[in-house]
């Protein structure tokens, strides 16, 4: 009897998982993770579905990109690995070299940069590797300097590695 519970027990672990649709991968993906990149870019509210964090020797990444089957849109933001919390505002304090960047791209065609607006880290707690932050401002395009789009109520919660 035993082995008959188990074996129907699995069969429905089983079941559930090849029966979840992309969206709902999206969502445990982050309920586990507890990650998230949200903000309104040009009018459309943005929080793509798979958010992850790195650490390298120079900055912490934190990307994220639509869903699973889809590269695009993608968002990168890079912080310095020692940042405490601050306020960074553009472009004035992007001649001091320590700064935090974000990176927008729509398309293989289309990407855009952080340019002018503010960006607040909240939190980081380098012994649990997490990090908080809200940005706000302007993304330009990178073909040129003149076409720009609002970025507004940013915000994320981003664990990184």
């Amino acid at each position: 009897m035993k082995t008959f519970k188990l074996t129907a027990l699995i069969g429905l672990l089983f079941f559930s998982i090849i029966s979840c649709t992309e969206d709902d991968a999206e969502e445990l993906i982050q309920e586990v993770t507890g990650n998230y990149i949200k903000a309104t870019i040009d009018g459309q509210v943005y929080e793509p579905a798979l958010v992850t964090g790195t650490l390298d020797s120079s900055s912490i990444i934190l990307a994220g990109v639509d869903g699973i089957s889809s590269n695009y849109p993608q968002i990168a933001i890079g912080i310095p690995p020692n940042a405490d919390p601050i306020t960074y505002n553009y472009p004035s304090d992007t001649l001091s070299g320590d700064f935090a960047t974000i990176a927008y791209r729509l398309n293989d065609s289309t990407s855009y940069i952080f340019g002018r607006g503010t960006f607040q880290l909240t939190k980081h707690d380098k012994a649990e590797k997490v990090v908080e932050a809200n940005f706000q401002g302007f993304l330009y395009q990178l073909s040129t300097t003149i076409d720009s789009i609002p970025l507004s109520g940013g915000s994320l919660r981003v664990s990184y590695n």
